[in-house]
């Protein structure tokens, strides 16, 4: 997952959803946390635990949405070798 420096230092929410619940509810992302960056939104997906049944995903300042599964790649190659 390649993500843009501009996506990295820019602000970021992060939402634990439980499976299977629609992403594309306005009400959900507004009570998401906001994080000054990606950077800070990715560490705390990485680092805390979800509710259960759930799972992190991100917004980015640009508006795309990352999936768990995105997560963690991108955490990782932001933390390099």
């Amino acid at each position: 997952m390649d993500v843009t420096q501009d996506e990295l230092d820019g602000p970021a929410r992060l939402r634990f959803c439980k499976l299977g619940e629609s992403l594309l509810k306005p009400d959900g992302w507004e009570s998401a946390r906001r994080f000054p960056t990606l950077r800070e939104a990715l560490k705390a997906a990485a680092t805390e635990e979800p509710p259960a049944g759930a799972a992190p995903f991100i917004v980015t300042n640009t508006g795309r949405t990352l999936k768990p599964e995105q997560l963690a790649v991108t955490w990782d190659a932001i933390q390099g070798p």
